[in-house]
């Protein structure tokens, strides 16, 4: 483990950052964007056309990715996670859209222990425009204490649509 800040700890796997957990005595993970080894791409179809930035919301202190499109039709771009599964009770993600008719962020896939993919068969989705705590569960699979566990988000906007992915926070 490295502790470039005090009280502050990384956790790693096989050289690389995988998240943040808020002081040493805690085993709560929190993942802020840009989250430590997360991926941007988009899983199916042709590329979508948009814009992907980092924000800072100052008014309520969210730090979050943002995804603008301009086009007609819906486009997705997925941010793809890896973190230390811990066992925990409490898993949520903040999120928000700049309007709810022109955007979403979605929980779409959940990828247990065994590196096995799981779809959501109900993406667990945000559209509302101010910052929401959106819970989740684990689907079935194997999850085991210690492995790494993969969070797939969609984030999709449309006609000058925003869609924000704010913090991920993992909690026993």
């Amino acid at each position: 483990m490295v502790s470039p800040i005090a009280g502050t700890v990384i956790r790693t796997h096989g050289g690389v950052a995988l998240c943040r957990s808020s002081g040493v005595s805690t085993s709560d993970i929190i993942l802020v964007p840009e989250y430590p080894g997360a991926v941007a791409c988009y899983l199916s179809g042709d590329a979508p056309k948009g814009k992907l930035t980092g924000r800072f919301d100052i008014n309520t202190c969210h730090n979050a990715y943002n995804w603008y499109s301009q086009e007609a039709l819906p486009q997705t771009v997925n941010i793809v996670v890896r973190c230390v599964h811990i066992g925990a009770t409490s898993r949520f993600f903040y999120a928000q859209v700049a309007d709810a008719d022109r955007a979403k962020v979605a929980l779409t896939h959940i990828g247990d222990t065994e590196a096995v993919l799981h779809q959501l068969a109900v993406p667990v989705e945000c559209t509302a425009t101010s910052w929401t705590k959106v819970e989740f569960s684990l689907p079935s699979g194997t999850f085991r204490p210690g492995g790494l566990i993969t969070l797939v988000f969609a984030l999709t906007a449309w006609s000058g649509g925003e869609a924000r992915l704010g913090e991920v926070y993992i909690k026993r």
